[in-house]
């Protein structure tokens, strides 16, 4: 049994380029599975250059290192990431294991949709980063940037795991943890904003207080919700364990997504109140 604590078992996963056979040519696109908007990713030119003086060198590391220490334009985030989840996902489900490995293939399909619908979790709440009110004790774009992407490389490590069949226990408790902590910065952005907004708009900043009055309760709700599909899967046996995979991420995704798009929603409302030309 415990050859089980790996739960994906089904042969491996063909490249275009690894594989003998054609790709299935009307295999649906993730895209349209969770409803994301389309990526065109620029085809990768192959070209030779001559070798850069040192100097040059040297300033070209400067501007990298300057542009990795900001964050990406509003709706790019994340988009290397995005485009090989996909990828995996269509050589997945452009696989032909046989019935004896169709439930492991599907398995490892969903495993890769969820990490994609939890990247846009996060990057619905580094776009909302961006909608910073300038206040002095306001969290930075770059620092949210600088938190959020921890989290981010841990949902492409399931998926990762998911297309090399090597989901197990840790796997999952990572992606939930990832999942608590995009909810738990979107939390503390709201009370940011709903600071800030006390500063700019004092009178504003009641009725906004009063609105979001329940925020508390639902984020003590998100955290006692997680920390069941938590337990589930930490208490699982090898063999149970194969079997909540998929059902312990997709409550999760579910649980954080519900939260997060609240957050981010309510965060939206208060930036809009503090940038209002209303008198207060």
């Amino acid at each position: 049994m415990a050859a089980l604590r790996t739960c994906f078992f089904s042969p491996a996963f063909s490249t275009a380029s690894s594989s003998g056979r054609p790709r299935v040519p009307n295999a649906p696109s993730i895209v349209s599975v969770v409803g994301r908007r389309e990526h065109r990713f620029p085809v990768l030119k192959s070209t030779t250059a001559p070798r850069p003086r040192l100097a040059v060198v040297r300033a070209q590391n400067r501007d990298a290192q300057s542009k990795a220490n900001q964050p990406p334009a509003a709706g790019d985030h994340f988009d290397q990431e995005i485009k090989r989840i996909t990828q995996h996902h269509q050589d997945i489900i452009s696989t032909d294991g046989g019935f004896l490995y169709a439930e492991a293939t599907a398995m490892s399909a969903r495993v890769c949709i969820s990490a994609l619908e939890a990247l846009d979790m996060a990057s619905l709440v580094l776009d909302s980063a961006r909608l910073n009110l300038g206040e002095p004790g306001e969290i930075s774009a770059e620092t949210i940037h600088g938190t959020v992407r921890p989290y981010a490389a841990l949902f492409s490590a399931a998926a990762e795991d998911a297309y090399c069949r090597k989901v197990n226990r840790k796997t999952v408790v990572r992606f939930l943890g990832a999942l608590r902590g995009v909810a738990a910065v979107s939390h503390i952005m709201l009370e940011g904003a709903l600071e800030a907004l006390s500063h700019m708009r004092p009178r504003e900043a009641v009725s906004e207080y009063a609105f979001n009055s329940d925020v508390e309760d639902m984020y003590r709700e998100f955290e006692q919700g997680m920390r069941q599909v938590e337990d589930d899967i930490r208490n699982a046996s090898a063999v149970a364990t194969c079997k909540l995979v998929v059902p312990v991420i997709l409550s999760g995704t579910k649980i954080a997504g519900s939260f997060v798009g609240l957050m981010v929603d309510r965060r939206r409302r208060v930036v809009e109140k503090a940038r209002s030309k209303s008198p207060v």
